[in-house]
Formats: structure tokens, sequence, C-alpha cells
């Protein structure tokens, strides 16, 4: 009743002011010529400024409206470019024309000179794979690993700059969101149909939102009611009997309102077992996942509030088993019934005096509640969380020079859980906390000439369990020459952990779980250095990027697997670090032929109680990608046939000590390198229709005997947690999309 008696006092006392201040125009291009035709690729930038976008595969856009310049100007090969003057206006259309003339226009792939280096995922990056939900959105992109965490459960983790996903923030329109007991169950609840972009920031993000950024920050934008389709339809099956249903609905209510229903269900009901040692290979599932959301766009106001519920339940273990029975102490069995509850709204005021100036208010809340079996032992919990931010922004002396963003934020997190384990012996702990944290934040942007950005901010933040901390952060661009930009960074962040769920993987095994008192917050800096140059080969348009990041934690919540049968969680005593290296290249080799390659290098390393420094296990030392797309035009019939390829080699990493277990229980202490492969094709007969065919892990490569002791699994060797490669094998796909503008 007390979570409840908050969330309401707080709702009724925010709507009516809370919000974002998002000062944006939105547009669509189109050919003059042929004004069905929209236009994708077309370049979108500020007059006299290197700020822009590029329209995707729809031609539609948006951008942020700046102070320096008030006139956007459009260019694209073979068309001539336009200008437009922008005053109020929020939405508008444009229509190029074609040259007449053989004339060469010059058009920037990529404008991107923001002092936080961004990689951005477009709905177009997005449909190369399947894509069915927020951790199966990173196959086609080099920066973020996904990985799996047990052969159980089923569940993945993000990888950032060598590190667990839990040290990035994952937000939901700059909203935390993945966190706290969802740390890893969340991933998999935003649908892939239901995402516009996603945005990838590495190393210490802005203060703005938030202390918990540690490696970086991954901003999820859902489908916009003013410019999404009016209906979206896609549906997905694969031969193992996994099928999904997604349906985006938007209409504009009048010149002001507009609203959006994204809905999703996924199920899967059948037993796969390739690898035939008779555990499922993935968990049964069901998934039912709703959003409304709803947009109010006045003169100077505008508002934003939606809901969404997510209902998710899981089934895995040995394939015979029988789920209403957790008592069975002859069959393994594994369970999980997850459940979300959120809203959310938001609005901005925007000056009508000074240009640039605004405020914003936010708040989210959100009950998350699930309840899980891993054979004879039992993990039951929830969280409710309530979040609010006031922001304020104004320019300052000179409006193209200094800019000012300041406010603050509340952050309430309230824990219940409990973890029972009656293998390998009797073991029961509780996690209750309430935590509550306010803070304050100021963030400076200077901008003396075209050339130099330099962002500093600065949070001060009050926990009531762990006292006050100071969280500094600084970006800076310095642009070298028109196709050299080099940017660096330097920042702290802080996070509650949340071990339990967050090594969820290691309780599906008979590991004995030991807990440190006192476990303190996790405190790290994050140094990074970003040089991107842009190049012309043989005509055509390529970029080659450098980067280096390194993570040094002042405190860590150590997860120490090294020993077979023990999992134990302590407060780091000594170095603990993360090197990241990357180079990645684009380039064009021929007309709508795109490949991209990267190479990556960690070096992560922690001090373990009794071993001293060494290698964190579970990590792979190096990493090539490589992807590259073709599209295949009937410019007659506007036909398009559309080809992904992605390969991935994964080179070895540490495991976990198994020494101590009986000879015929011990594993390799190191894993091979191996291959990656998945595929798709799209057709696309027309703009309403896509048909989609594709494969995962086509080279069919899976890790032998993933489960440690399967044929005991109430034993004290059992271990399912020791996972380097897909348990899986080859996997194809097909699905269909239809659009309707």
């Amino acid at each position: 009743m007390k979570f409840q008696f908050i969330f309401i006092y707080m709702f009724c006392f925010f709507v009516p002011f809370i919000s974002t201040a998002q000062n944006t125009i939105n547009g669509v291009i189109r050919n003059q010529n042929q004004k069905k035709e929209t236009l994708t690729g077309v370049s979108i930038f500020w007059a006299n400024t290197q700020k822009g976008t590029i329209s995707d595969e729809k031609g539609e856009f948006s951008l942020e409206k700046i102070t320096e310049s008030n006139q956007l100007v459009f260019v694209f090969i073979g068309f001539k470019n336009d200008t437009i003057l922008i005053d109020k206006q929020k939405t508008i259309e444009v229509f190029l024309n074609e040259n007449e003339l053989n004339t060469i226009v010059i058009k920037d792939k990529k404008i991107d000179i923001d002092p936080i280096k961004t990689e951005l995922l477009t709905t177009k990056s997005l449909q190369k794979a399947a894509c069915c939900n927020l951790s199966e959105s990173f196959e086609t992109n080099a920066s973020v690993d996904v990985t799996v965490t047990d052969a159980i459960t089923g569940g993945k983790q993000l990888k950032l700059l060598g590190l667990d996903g839990v040290y990035a923030q994952i937000m939901l329109e700059n909203m935390p969101n993945v966190r706290g007991l969802a740390a890893r169950s969340g991933l998999h609840l935003i649908a892939g149909t239901s995402i516009k972009s996603i945005e990838i920031n590495k190393g210490a993000g802005s203060v703005v939102n938030g202390y918990e950024s540690m490696t970086g920050q991954i901003n999820v934008e859902l489908a916009k009611p003013e410019s999404a389709e009016k209906l979206l339809l896609n549906g997905f099956i694969n031969p193992f009997g996994r099928w999904e249903l997604n349906a985006n609905v938007a209409t504009k209510i009048n010149s002001k309102w507009s609203t959006a229903v994204l809905a999703h269900t996924s199920h899967l009901q059948n037993v796969i077992d390739q690898n035939m040692d008779g555990y499922m290979d993935t968990p049964k599932f069901s998934q039912y996942n709703i959003i409304n959301r709803w947009k109010y766009e006045g003169k100077n106001t505008e508002t934003q509030f939606g809901f969404r519920f997510v209902n998710d339940t899981k089934l895995g273990g040995q394939s015979e088993h029988n789920h209403n029975n957790h008592s069975n102490q002859i069959l393994y069995g594994a369970s999980a019934d997850l459940k979300q509850y959120e809203a959310w709204t938001k609005i901005g005021f925007i000056s009508k005096k000074v240009e640039g100036r605004s405020v914003g208010f936010i708040f989210n809340t959100k009950h998350h509640a699930q309840n899980s079996f891993f054979g004879l032992n039992q993990y039951k919990a929830w969280q409710n969380t309530i979040n609010t931010q006031v922001i304020y922004q104004t320019p300052i002396i000179r409006t193209h020079i200094n800019t000012l963003r300041l406010g603050a934020s509340f952050l309430m997190d309230n824990y219940d859980e409990k973890w029972q384990a009656q293998i390998p012996d009797m073991q029961y702990i509780t996690r209750q906390r309430y935590e509550k944290t306010g803070g304050i934040f100021v963030e400076y942007t200077w901008k003396p000439t075209s050339k130099i950005t330099w962002i500093n901010g600065l949070r001060a933040d009050v926990h009531n369990l762990f006292g006050a901390f100071l969280f500094p952060r600084s970006h800076i661009k310095y642009q070298i020459s028109d196709k050299i930009i080099l940017r660096a960074s330097a920042g702290r962040g802080m996070r509650a952990a949340n071990p339990m769920i967050e090594q969820a993987g290691f309780l599906a095994s008979s590991r004995r779980v030991s807990w440190a008192d006192n476990l303190r917050p996790e405190l790290a800096w994050n140094y990074g250095i970003n040089l991107t140059q842009e190049f012309e080969l043989f005509g055509r348009d390529g970029q080659i990027s450098l980067d280096f990041y390194r993570t040094d934690f002042q405190n860590q919540v150590v997860t120490d697997i090294n020993m077979a049968q023990n999992i134990r969680f302590y407060n780091l005593n000594g170095k603990s670090f993360a090197n990241s290296f990357q180079i990645q290249i684009e380039y064009e080799l021929f007309d709508d032929f795109n490949l991209t390659i990267a190479y990556k290098n960690y070096d992560v390393r922690t001090n373990y109680e009794n071993i001293g420094l060494q290698n964190v296990p579970m990590v792979v030392r190096e990493r090539f990608f490589a992807n590259f797309d073709y599209t295949l035009k009937n410019k007659k019939t506007k036909e398009e046939l559309v080809f992904d390829v992605t390969g991935e080699w994964l080179g070895t990493m540490n495991l976990p000590n198994t020494q101590n277990n009986p000879m015929e229980f011990q594993r390799r202490q190191k894993s091979p390198s191996y291959w990656l492969l998945n595929m798709q094709t799209t057709y696309k007969p027309n703009s309403k229709w896509d048909i989609y065919v594709g494969g995962e892990d086509l080279l069919n490569f899976m890790q032998d005997n993933p489960i440690i002791a399967n044929n005991q699994p109430f034993g004290n060797y059992f271990d399912a947690s020791i996972i380097y490669a897909p348990v899986m094998g080859r996997m194809v796909y097909a699905g269909v999309r239809f659009y309707m503008k």
C-alpha cells in the first residue's frame, strides 16, 4: 500500500508539469517528379554548420533545432540542392527536383561532430536481422557484444568495452530502464518492431541522464505517434516452432494530439534439444507486450505520456520435466514468471522570447515482479521504482558559443529478494533494500569555434545508504580538418549492484552462494579517446574509426567463479580494470554495396582473493567482425532485393577452474576460437511489403557438453553456467512486414 500511495501522489502531482524539452523538426522527403517516391539517404543539415542527419529508408528524418541556424539544407546525388527557412514549423514535406545535368553532388554519409561519439542504429539497421527484441538488435553492430548466460534459462547479456552490460546505462527514451532486477530479463522485454532507433555512446555519458553510466549509454527510441507508420504488421516464424506477431498502429487525432499502440506477442512451445543431452537448448516461452503512448504538440508546449505492460513466462530444464511439480528430485526443471507495469509522462516548455531556452520534466514509475525456479532452488523478487527529473536549458552570453543545462533528479528503488537453495545444501538469503537518491547537476557546453566543442558536467548525488558522491564528466571534440575528428572523454560513475539477479545464470547450477557483509556501491572512472577520419578511395566514400577506453574501478562487487562449486560476492581489494581497443572501417565498395569490418581487443583483469590480479573469466580477448549489405534495385518497378551478411570470429577466453571436480566433470581452461555466420535476404516488391528469410549460426557451431554433470542435476557438480559458444546450432527463419503510411 505504501508504494501505491506514493505512485498515486507522485503521478497526480507531476502529470501537469512533467516532460521532455524536445524541440525538433520532423519531415519526409519526396521526388518532385514522382511524388509518391520517398528519397532515402538525403543529407539534411543546418546551414553553415555540420549538424544534421540522413533520411531513413522511408524518406523520413527527425532533427533537433539549433540556435546557430534556421535554414535547413537538403543534398542528394542526382537532385538539385534545396534550402528551406524553418520558423515555427514542426513537420515539413520536402520535394526535391531531379538534376537535368550530369552534375556530381557529394553527399556526406555521416554527419557526426558532437563531442560524445554516437553510433546510431536506425530501423534500416535493425531490419538487417530478425531483431525480435532488444537483446537480438546488435547482431549487425560491432561495438556491442551479446552472449548467452547459461544453458538452462536462455538468458542473454550485453557487453560494452569488455565489461558486463550492467555497467552501461540502458535507457528507454532517455529514462533508465534495463536496470535493477530487470538487468538481465529487460533485454528481451523490448520488441524489435517497437524500436525506431538505438543510440550507442561509449565511455562516460552525460550527467543529465544520471550517475549509473560507467562504460557507456544505450538509449532506445520507440516508434513515435506523430511520425510512425499508420499501420505496421510483422510476422515471424522458424522451424523450431517460434512465432511472433507485431502490430504498430499510429494515428493523428488532430493537429495537436497523436497516439500509438505498439503490440507484440511471441511464443515457443516445442521442446528443442539439438545436442541430445536431454535438456532443452532454449526454454519454452510465451510473452505478451503492449505499449500505448500519447503526444500533444502545442505552440510552445509538448507533452507525452504512456503505459507499458509485459507478461513473460519461461519453462526450461530437462525435456521430460513436469513443470507443475518443482519438488520432483528425479528430473531438473526451471521456470520464470515475470511481469512489468510501467507508466511515464514528459512535458516540455519552450521559451517564446529566447531561442534555445526550455524547461522539461520527466516522471516514470515501474513495478517489476518475478518468480523463478532452478531445480529445487527458488528465487522470488519484486522491485518498485520511481524516477523524476527536471531539466532547464538556456543559451548564455552568446547563443552560438555557450549553452547551459542544469536540473535535479530523484530516484527511488524498493527491492525485496529471496533466494532459497536446497541444493547443494539448505541456504536461505534475503535482501530487502529501500534506496533513495537525490541529485543536482549542471552541464556547460562551450563552442569557441566551429572546430572545438567542449562539454563539462558535474553531478552531486546523495544516497540514503551510501552517502554523498560527486560525478564529474567531460567530453571534448576537436575537428582537425574537414575529414578528421578527435574526441576525448573522462568521467566517473556509480551503481548499486544486484549480484543475485545479475548473475542469475550461475544460479542454474549447484554452486554454493556466499555473500560478503556490507557490499559497497561500485565506483569507476572511464577514460577514452576516439579518432575518426573520412576518406575517399577510387571515388567512393569511407570512414575509419579508432578508439581506446579504459575503465578503472575504485570499488567493485567481485563475482568470483574461479573455483567450481562456488560463487562468491565480495568487495574489491586491489585493482580492477578493463582496456578496450577497437578499429572499424566502413566503405562503399560500389553503388549500394556497403562494407563494415572491425577488430576489437579486450584486457579485463580483477584482483581476486587468494589468487591476486587475474584475467576475468568468460571474457573473449579478441573479436573480428565483418558485415556487408547490398541492394539490387529495379528502377522501373521499384522492386528491391536486399542482401545482408554478418561474420564474426571470436577468440579464446579463460574458463572457470574445474580441476577440483572429479575427472569426468572437469573442463578445459580455455575455450576454442570459432566463427559465426548470419545471413538475411529481404524482397521489397513495393513500399508496402517486405518479405525476408534468413539464418543464424549457419556454420552450425555448437558448444560440446555445455552442462557439466548433466546426468546428476541434483548433485554437487551440476553446472550449466560455463557457456562460451552457442548452445543451439543453425537456425533459419522467415517473416513478412506490411506498412501503411
